[in-house]
């Protein structure tokens, strides 16, 4: 049996009589500050975990409501009392970033919040940035506040659609479903007519069957709508299998929704391809993978030109 060990880290370690050194309790501390930021880290993310609500307050000021938060190093931030933030200093039409972010003091003596008596201590501090870019690469973003044209915050001023949120890291994951596609609205591009409807059984889609020769054969045509996971914001893989292929099939995985920063219906193609044969299991890698885990939505275009079955239809999703 061969074994490769690949060293970690120093844990502290003591033993009766030692003289202890400032350096030994820097050390002690720093194992369990770096050992609780890898913590959260690797198993909750970055982003705001509760509260931490920005509230319109009047036309040039918002609140930011008490709450807590993990910024990108790992640092818990919390603020335990309601801050206002006056906006009166931005330009009309800017969108100002309201930022968390987690600040040290310089060691001071002197009374500790959580102490009784006098202490050599760092005080932490929760500070709320705000900024028209991104100041500080560590903070927590927690909303966006539109101005208007006047400077004024509007009632619906407020966008959290940037706003980044911690939990449990969940793993990639399949989600598997059956083909069930509704029939076309409109006739695809270099195409007549509108093509047949699938017919949807209980475990997989067919083509309708030609009444006549293979060559009056039209195939079918559908889309499907795909569920998206809660907070899932990655698709890595496409899969698509079926039984039954005796001419041609096209498809286009597309992403839709609506893209709040421009207001605007949201479309764009993430995987489309060609596929001929059959029994056929195919897999497609999602280069552009990144999707909005608030406003996208995820659905499948499809048309075969001749008898097809179709049973599965997978994608991979990530957080």
């Amino acid at each position: 049996m061969k074994r490769k060990q690949q060293r970690m880290d120093d844990r502290p370690n003591y033993y009766k009589g030692q003289l202890l050194l400032e350096e030994d309790f820097f050390a002690e501390q720093s194992y369990h500050i770096n050992a609780r930021r890898r913590h959260n880290l690797r198993l909750h993310g970055s982003g705001v975990v509760k509260g931490l609500e920005v509230i319109r307050r009047n036309d040039t000021s918002v609140t930011v409501q008490p709450g807590y938060a993990i910024d990108t190093n790992g640092q818990e931030i919390f603020l335990e009392c309601t801050e206002e933030i006056d906006l009166s200093e931005f330009d009309p039409n800017e969108f100002v970033n309201v930022i968390l972010i987690y600040q040290e003091g310089e060691p001071t003596k002197g009374v500790s919040k959580n102490s009784v008596g006098e202490t050599n201590a760092i005080a932490a501090y929760a500070v709320i940035l705000t900024a028209t870019e991104k100041a500080d690469s560590s903070g927590v973003l927690l909303a966006k506040v539109k101005l208007d044209s006047h400077k004024k915050v509007g009632v619906d001023a407020i966008d959290y659609s940037e706003t980044q949120y911690a939990g449990t890291i969940l793993p990639k994951g399949w989600v598997r479903m059956s083909f069930r596609p509704i029939a076309l609205a409109n006739i695809p591009e270099g195409e007549d007519e509108i093509p047949p409807a699938f017919r949807v059984g209980a475990t997989e889609a067919l083509s309708p069957r030609s009444e006549e020769s293979r060559s009056k054969d039209k195939g079918a045509a559908g889309t499907m709508g795909i569920p998206i996971p809660p907070s899932a914001n990655k698709i890595y893989r496409f899969r698509i299998a079926g039984s039954r292929n005796e001419g041609k099939i096209t498809f286009s995985l597309l992403c839709g929704g609506w893209d709040p920063k421009k207001n605007e219906h949201a479309h764009k193609v993430l995987v489309e391809g060609t596929i001929s044969g059959a029994p056929f299991l195919k897999e497609y890698v999602i280069k552009d993978h990144f999707i909005d885990p608030e406003f996208s939505t995820l659905s499948l275009w499809l048309r075969c030109t001749q008898r097809t079955a179709i049973s599965l239809i997978a994608v991979e999703v990530g957080y």
